[in-house]
């Protein structure tokens, strides 16, 4: 860990070469991709639009069937959606079908979350020690490893971009999500 520049208090650790890391290739060596629904807020997505970014103009029309995702600032969008629209932009680009992660669940938005393998989906590696651990244990943060990976500060924390000693912004709401899961008899 090397304390920060202004403020030897606070650490940061990059995966990998630190003093050489560049982040536009950070992980595996390829761009991270945004997706529409990331830019779908404001006129974000028409103004790129406009700006001819994209091969061909978006008509307004289009822009109805783009989804879009929730902040986790948003209180009037339900937790569940506030807590998946963050692993859609920051877990899915490698833990999707066909993805780099070792994982087996599906972290896009767009998949039912009945089919994300993500409510008591199977570990296929790393279960932190955890007995009865699963991705997401309804009712259990403490055996959810999506949740102990995510509020870790070591080298398995995830996402694994870079790592620092404050909490990721989604901990406290996925803590309260995966607490009211066992509430909801329709989670599976």
């Amino acid at each position: 860990m090397l304390p920060l520049p202004g403020d030897a208090t606070r650490f940061w650790f990059s995966p990998g070469s630190e003093l050489n890391l560049k982040l536009d290739f950070i992980v595996a060596g390829f761009l991270l991709p945004l997706s529409p629904r990331q830019l779908n807020c404001g006129d974000q997505l028409q103004q790129w639009s406009k700006r001819g970014w994209f091969d061909a103009t978006l008509a307004p029309d289009n822009l109805a069937n783009v989804p879009k995702l929730a902040t986790l600032d948003d209180l009037s969008a339900p937790p569940e959606l506030r807590v998946r629209s963050y692993l859609d932009v920051n877990c899915a680009t490698c833990h999707r079908p066909g993805g780099l992660s070792r994982g087996n669940f599906d972290a896009r938005l767009l998949t039912p979350l009945a089919d994300q393998k993500l409510i008591n989906g199977e570990l296929v590696a790393g279960d932190l020690g955890i007995p009865d651990a699963r991705v997401i244990v309804p009712g259990h943060p403490e055996k959810s490893v999506i949740f102990q990976r995510l509020t870790r500060d070591d080298f398995v924390r995830m996402p694994p971009v870079n790592v620092n000693h404050e909490a990721q912004p989604v901990a406290t709401l996925m803590e309260e999500w995966i607490r009211a899961l066992a509430l909801d008899t329709t989670a599976k």
